[in-house]
């Protein structure tokens, strides 16, 4: 057997690198507007942006839990 017939991983990033540092800076926004932060559900298994979901409990004027996310767009 040549070995013609391998298949080669090609990979796949393209060179682009996602901002950093700017994830403190949304959850001082999400805290001014919407309230505390209970905790926040992190996705890091794509190699061009990691998805984050902020989670607010629920408060007497907004009553219930409130999901925001972010990091879809930094690409």
């Amino acid at each position: 057997m040549s070995g013609d017939g391998v298949l080669r991983h090609q990979p796949l990033h393209d060179g682009f690198v996602a901002a950093q540092g700017q994830r403190e800076g949304i959850a001082e926004a999400i805290e001014r507007y919407f309230g505390p932060v209970d905790f926040v559900y992190h996705e890091f298994g794509s190699h061009l942006v990691s998805v984050h979901v902020y989670v607010i409990a629920p408060t007497e004027e907004r009553p219930y839990r409130t999901l925001i996310t972010s990091g879809m767009s930094g690409r």
